[in-house]
Order: C-alpha cells, then structure tokens, then sequence
C-alpha cells in the first residue's frame, strides 16, 4: 500500500511540475471565463474575457493573442 501510495505521489508532482506559469495579457484585466487546450504538439490554446473576449496561443518561441469580440 505505501508503494502504490508513493507511485500516485510521485505522478502527481512529475505532472504539476511538467506546468509553467506565465502572464500571457499583462494588460489585461482576467475574469471568470477562460478556457485552454492543447493542441497535437501539446502548445496551450486560451480564450479568455479580459473587458474583451481573446484569444491567445504559443507557437512554440512566442504568444500571438487578438481580440476576438470587443465589449462595446
């Protein structure tokens, strides 16, 4: 029991670790709505409401974001 409990331990914090943080809009203002996923070569795809619904994706050496809708 303590080694399966050891292995689930270990695979949680490999995967935690494998996360980076990063300000992606340090000009935006963040709300409750975001969604993220991976695309085939595991970059992150985010669409968020920041006053503006955005969108913003890594290409692997840097963030390309636009505004996909505008709050007027």
């Amino acid at each position: 029991m303590r080694y399966l409990i050891s292995v689930l331990i270990l695979s949680i914090v490999a995967f935690v670790q494998a996360w980076d943080i990063e300000i992606v809009d340090p000009n935006g203002s963040y709300h409750l709505y975001t969604s993220i996923a991976l695309d085939s070569n595991g970059y992150p795809h985010i669409c968020y409401d920041s006053d503006d619904f955005k969108y913003t994706h890594w290409t692997g050496s840097t963030w390309e974001s636009e505004t996909i809708d505008t709050a007027n």
